[in-house]
C-alpha cells in the first residue's frame, strides 16, 4: 500500500472516530422559556431546629436564579415542631399567621416542605410537597399555566413614620365561579441568627424570605363570591412597619386565591417595600 494512500485511509478513519465520539457526548438539557405571565407563590415551612431546612432555602434560591425573581415568589414560614428559637437565638421567627397556616394548608409530614400555589397536584396526598428536589417539577407546571387574573401593586412607604400604604388592583382574565380572596404578606431577608445545619450550629446563618406579617385575615380577605372576565376589584391596606424590621430587605406580596376546599392561587405579585 502506498504511503499517501495509507495516510488518506488513516485520516478518514480518525475523522470517523471523532464524529462517533461527538455523537455519543451527552447533550445538556435546555430549559424551555416560560411564555405565560404566571407568577408562583412557594410557601416553605421551615424552622431553626431543622437540620435539613437550609437545603430547602437553597432550593428556593436556585429556583429564583433559574426562573427569575419576577416569576418565583418565596415565603419561608417558621412553624411547627422545629420552629421554637434556641435560648441564645436573637429572634423568634414564629408568627400567629404561621401557626394558623401550618394547619390551614398542612398537615406537615416532613421538613423542609413547600406548598406551591396552594395547589393539590395529581398524585400528591396533601398540599405540602417534600423533598425539596420535587419542587421544580410542580413549579414548572404552574409557570406553564395561564393566570386567571392579574394583580397590580401600587404603594408608598414613608421612611420616617414607617407607614406603608398599599393599593391592590385585581383584573380578572377569566370567569371564576368559586369564592375568591386576597392575601397580603410582608417578608424579610438578610436576617442573621442561629440555625441548625448539616455542618452543625451556625450562629450567623442568613435567614431569607421570612414571613413577618400578614395584612389580611390569615386565610385571606374575601373579595368576591364569583367573577366574570373583565371584572376589576380594588383593595387597600395600611400598616406601620415595626422598627426592628429592616425595611430595605423587605418585600410586599399579594396573591389572589380560591377560599374553599380548593385553595389554589390564581395570580400573585410582589414589590420591594422601599420603592
Amino acid at each position: 500500500m502506498k504511503p499517501n494512500f495509507l495516510n488518506t485511509v488513516l485520516s478518514i478513519f480518525a475523522f470517523a472516530c471523532m464524529i462517533i465520539v461527538i455523537g455519543c457526548e451527552e447533550v445538556p438539557p435546555t430549559i424551555t422559556p416560560i411564555e405565560t405571565d404566571r407568577r408562583v407563590v412557594i410557601e416553605e415551612f421551615t424552622g431553626v431546629r431543622c437540620v435539613q431546612c437550609p437545603g430547602g432555602s437553597l432550593e428556593l434560591q436556585n429556583l429564583i436564579a433559574t426562573y427569575g425573581e419576577d416569576k418565583v415568589i418565596p415565603i419561608s414560614i417558621h412553624a411547627g415542631f422545629f420552629s421554637p428559637p434556641y435560648s441564645d437565638s436573637n429572634y423568634d421567627f414564629r408568627t400567629p399567621e404561621g401557626d394558623f397556616l401550618e394547619t390551614h394548608i398542612g398537615p406537615l409530614s416532613g421538613f423542609p416542605c413547600a406548598v406551591i400555589n396552594r395547589r393539590l397536584f395529581s398524585g400528591q396526598p396533601e398540599l405540602p410537597i417534600t423533598p425539596a428536589s420535587a419542587w421544580n417539577g410542580y413549579l414548572l407546571q404552574e409557570l406553564g399555566s395561564e393566570p386567571q387574573c392579574e394583580v397590580e401593586l401600587t404603594h408608598t412607604y414613608d421612611s420616617t413614620s414607617r407607614l406603608l400604604n398599599l393599593d391592590v388592583e385585581t383584573s380578572f382574565l377569566a370567569d371564576v365561579s368559586d369564592a375568591v380572596g386576597i392575601t397580603v404578606m410582608l417578608t424579610e431577608s438578610g436576617v442573621l441568627d442561629k440555625q441548625l445545619t448539616p455542618a452543625g450550629f451556625e450562629a450567623t446563618y442568613e435567614h431569607k424570605f421570612i414571613l413577618r406579617k400578614t395584612l389580611t385575615a390569615f386565610d385571606g380577605d374575601a373579595i368576591t363570591s364569583s367573577t366574570n372576565f373583565g371584572d376589576i376589584i380594588n383593595t387597600n391596606y395600611s400598616y406601620t412597619v415595626p422598627s426592628n424590621f429592616n425595611a430595605a430587605k423587605m418585600k410586599v406580596i399579594a396573591f389572589v386565591h380560591r377560599t374553599g376546599s380548593d385553595k389554589s392561587v390564581l395570580q400573585a405579585n410582589l414589590v420591594d417595600l422601599i420603592p
